[in-house]
């Protein structure tokens, strides 16, 4: 109906990864953030890297958030947590290569996060949105289903929380 308005906010969290960050400002201004896509009735996606206890204290503030854990890299308990708060678990090239626990595939959306995380057997090579579908057969093998099973059931978990 209007095809210019955003569907999200995001990619917005927070990052504690290289040295020199600010805490104190980033916490503030996530939470801005939040509260606007509150206001805006929009889910978000959300980059949480090192940051999770942080994270799950400001994001409890904010009872009613929607969104997707993107690019997550967490352990099995902060997938957990996620998905106790209802966040569908982005997935992408790292599941090809590296032991991150998987969401249930009621909770998954396909991603690649590109030119970064490109899956195997493309790695050293810059990542594509075209890749996504490398990540569905993975996790088809991975997870014992077929192929159009991921592709059907991650397009309709996307579609959902992005109202798309």
């Amino acid at each position: 109906k209007y095809p210019n308005l955003p569907v999200a906010i995001g990619e917005i969290g927070l990052d504690y990864h290289y040295d020199g960050y600010n805490r104190a400002a980033q916490i503030h201004l996530f939470e801005q953030i939040l509260q606007l896509a509150l206001d805006q009735n929009l889910p978000v996606s959300l980059h949480i890297r090192e940051a999770f206890a942080d994270a799950w204290a400001v994001i409890d503030n904010f009872p009613n958030l929607t969104g997707v854990l993107h690019s997550f890299t967490g352990s099995k308990k902060e997938l957990k947590r996620a998905l106790d708060r209802g966040f569908m678990i982005g997935v992408n090239g790292l599941a090809t290569y590296t032991t991150i626990p998987l969401p249930p595939l009621e909770n998954m959306v396909l991603e690649t996060d590109a030119p970064f995380l490109t899956p195997n057997p493309f790695r050293g090579t810059i990542n594509s949105p075209a890749y996504v579908k490398t990540i569905a057969t993975y996790l088809a093998a991975e997870l014992g289903v077929a192929e159009s099973e991921i592709m059907e059931q991650t397009t309709k978990n996307a579609r959902k929380i992005f109202q798309i």
